[in-house]
């Protein structure tokens, strides 16, 4: 017995969307969304299973308002706190950035890697120090790239309250990196 898959229509632009092609397109992002949060590549793997998993048992329902893209990183957002949740351990998020550092890093000497790597470590750990409302958003900013509007879709929130809560979660930053004398020069960063 052949099954079909469920093609559903994206309001947005009028593509076809199966499940194989939402894996195809978007899995190499769900799984960096998940390995940023919980910083570990087998729990990564499988909650981005896990996404793909409830994406299709929920392809059906999909109304095709949102962007496939920011459908699929609610529902991998909400596996992820799931986890979290079950661990109870903030101190993941914090190694998240090491393990994206790791991914992009540059031939600097060494004494540059060192200091980078402890300008890297008091950020993520004022970045884990952030209330969730705050932390989120600063994540999927400045470690993923969405956009406001983006995050809003992500979070189920308007896009005014993503501006202000990365804003304060930015001065925030800012204050304690600064009694701490640490700065982010980054490109697009928070200094």
């Amino acid at each position: 017995m052949i099954m079909t898959m469920p093609k559903i229509e994206s309001k947005r632009d009028g593509e076809l969307l199966t499940i194989e092609k939402l894996v195809t397109r978007f899995y190499p992002m769900i799984f960096h969304l998940a390995r940023s949060i919980l910083d570990d590549e087998a729990e990564a793997q499988d909650a981005a299973q896990e996404t793909f998993i409830i994406a299709d048992a929920k392809l059906s329902t999909f109304r095709g308002d949102a962007s496939p893209k920011t459908w699929l990183y609610s529902i991998g957002l909400n596996v992820c706190r799931a986890q979290l949740r079950k661990r109870k351990r903030r101190e993941r998020l914090r190694q998240a950035w090491q393990g994206v550092q790791a991914l992009v890093s540059r031939d600097d000497p060494p004494e540059q890697k060192t200091q980078r790597n402890e300008r890297d470590a008091a950020l993520w750990a004022a970045v884990d120090a952030l209330p969730e409302k705050q932390r989120l958003p600063i994540i999927l900013r400045y470690v993923h790239g969405l956009s406001t509007a983006e995050i809003g879709a992500v979070l189920e929130i308007s896009e005014g309250t993503v501006h202000s809560r990365l804003y304060y979660a930015r001065t925030k930053l800012q204050g304690v990196l600064r009694r701490g004398t640490v700065f982010c020069d980054r490109e697009g960063g928070l200094a």
